[in-house]
């Protein structure tokens, strides 16, 4: 986070800005610019706004994992064990591809509280889950329209997070590919 110091004006008419970025180790970044170059130096300043957060985000990403470790390696066991899936970051979160998205995790995503995967479901099977199990299950934003559940990681043995994601993966991957599995 950058935050705006002082501004001096001295008499030869530039404007000294003497900013501290929070995201940064190296101190305060003290820039001096002519005042027609002020827009630029707006410009430049959220350009580096940005890069520094997304940089403060990506660490916080990366120490995230660790919390929840237990359950990203259940679910790479079962996801890797099906064939050509790949696992790649996809909003920020682990997700599993068979050549379409199958899994998503969801480890507290928008802070919604949730330890989960998301995956898709087949027709019917969303309602009467969460009806029937709401603890476990849960209709998750953006996708859950669509028919995807969210399964909360903690509360479902690896019996049924194996056979949830194995119908999710038979439900995107491509027929020929499954054919030849079978």
């Amino acid at each position: 986070m950058a935050k705006l110091l002082t501004e001096q004006k001295s008499e030869k008419s530039a404007v000294s800005l003497f900013l501290k970025i929070t995201a940064s180790e190296d101190g305060p970044l003290h820039l001096r610019f002519r005042p027609g170059l002020l827009p630029l130096l707006e410009f430049i300043v959220r350009i580096a706004l940005r890069l520094a957060l997304s940089d403060a985000l990506l660490k916080l990403k990366d120490a995230m994992p660790a919390k929840h470790e237990k359950h990203l390696k259940r679910l790479r066991r079962i996801c890797g064990s099906l064939p050509e899936t790949t696992e790649k970051l996809s909003h920020g979160e682990p997700t599993f591809f068979c050549k379409k998205v199958f899994a998503m995790c969801s480890f507290n995503h928008h802070n919604d509280g949730h330890v989960a995967v998301v995956v898709p479901a087949p027709p019917g099977i969303q309602a009467m889950l969460i009806e029937n199990e709401p603890d476990k299950y849960y209709k998750p934003p953006y996708v859950g329209g669509a028919g995807w559940i969210g399964i909360e990681l903690n509360r479902v043995s690896d019996e049924e997070l194996e056979f949830h994601i194995r119908e999710a993966w038979r439900l995107i991957a491509p027929k020929k590919l499954q054919s030849a599995k079978q």
